[in-house]
């Protein structure tokens, strides 16, 4: 009997009479990067913003909404046109003037969901003829909506003495 005990024991190992552990189990892991669409650049967009600017040691926060079209020209490179309005509000209450912007935007894909620009153009700045120059970045949150962080510079064509303004919008990509 002794000789026969282990016998069987090896060939009942030997034969897989023994049930599996969950650490024999041979399961594939899902992948640990989910594959993120790209961001589709092209098309009109709608949007608000809210920010704030300085000019002449005074203090602002700025209230607007745009309308604009990107194009993707290249593979990665996106130009667009854009029209702005943003008021401006003293001490953040007391109504102080208006903006009216067409700008140019020049863009780089940097990834399937981030944006950088350039952005120049003129219009009226508080009812006397201006410019606008900057720069800004802008975040695909959902295949519809991007979130954007824009700085520009303004100025008076008359006036030596120009303004920073930086914002932060939501943007409705329409197609």
């Amino acid at each position: 009997m002794r000789f026969v005990t282990p016998t069987l024991f090896a060939l009942a190992l030997l034969s897989g009479a023994f049930p599996a552990f969950a650490a024999d189990l041979a399961i594939e892991a899902p992948s640990a990067t989910a594959q993120i669409a790209a961001f589709q650049w092209n098309g009109t967009y709608a949007g608000l913003s809210i920010g704030g600017a300085t000019y002449d040691q005074n203090h602002y926060v700025t209230v607007g909404g745009f309308v604009g079209v990107n194009s993707e020209i290249t593979q990665g490179v996106v130009a667009g046109a854009e029209l702005q309005a943003s008021a401006y509000f003293r001490n953040g209450s007391d109504y102080s003037g208006i903006d009216l912007l067409a700008l140019g935007r020049l863009g780089a894909v940097l990834n399937d969901v981030v944006l950088a620009y350039g952005l120049a153009g003129g219009g009226t700045v508080d009812g006397y003829a201006g410019y606008a120059i900057g720069a800004g970045v802008e975040y695909a949150a959902t295949e519809q909506v991007s979130l954007r962080l824009e700085a520009q510079r303004l100025g008076i064509f008359d006036d030596n003495d120009p303004f920073a303004k930086i914002s932060v919008g939501a943007l409705f990509h329409l197609d």
